[in-house]
């Protein structure tokens, strides 16, 4: 293969965005996975469909995890928010199209063990930053907070907060480093462009808002 053919598209800001449809097309495919476990039932076995895997319920139990440490490093004497559950639901998010806007040759941050022990091996990263214009529109998502006073004697009881019916679009910018070992990623880097676009149903109390 000449590597000349090897073209990636970079030419600055001005550069066209292109439709992604086979990213969704893997994202759909790894939101949810299901995955057949045996059960016995009247001396037969039947396979059991086990919706616990996936892109979709890692991301949610992740994301549950950091925000919970999180909230757990309130100090005492403050409004106590504890995250009750965290699920994306079933529906992925939706990359709509996709820029490259910066390709160059760069030297990597940090050196990995390989090159360490392999000093044949440069140090040079290729720097790619790509622009991401999405959307994620979900009716299944489930989010919910609890709130509670600090103080034992007061007697306000234990508030609710649910999220549901999310839409959010916008555009959010990867900025990565291609090493030439395993892994082959290197430093990264997500942030929004700009504020995204926001659109949520509240519920408090058993009232949406």
């Amino acid at each position: 293969i000449d590597g000349s053919d090897a073209n990636i598209n970079c030419t600055g800001t001005g550069s066209y965005f292109q439709p992604s449809d086979w990213i969704n097309v893997f994202i759909f495919a790894l939101w949810n996975t299901q995955v057949k476990s045996p059960e016995t039932e009247n001396g037969n076995q039947r396979g059991l469909q086990s919706p616990q895997y996936g892109l979709g319920p890692y991301t949610s139990s992740l994301i549950y995890t950091i925000i919970q440490d999180e909230l757990n490093s309130i100090p005492d004497g403050l409004t106590k928010i504890k995250l009750k559950r965290f699920d994306f639901g079933n529906e992925p998010p939706v990359i709509k199209s996709v820029r490259c806007i910066s390709y160059s040759e760069s030297v990597c941050l940090e050196s990995t063990s390989r090159n360490e022990v392999d000093n044949s091996l440069d140090n040079s990263c290729m720097r790619t930053i790509f622009d991401v214009d999405f959307v994620y529109a979900s009716r299944d998502i489930d989010i919910a907070f609890t709130m509670r006073s600090d103080d034992v004697k007061s007697l306000l009881p234990e508030a609710t907060i649910a999220l549901s019916e999310v839409l959010l679009t916008g555009m959010f910018r990867i900025d990565v480093e291609l090493t030439h070992v395993y892994p082959f990623l290197g430093n990264a880097s997500v942030a929004f462009v700009r504020p995204p676009t926001f659109d949520v149903t509240i519920e408090l109390g058993g009232q949406g808002y």
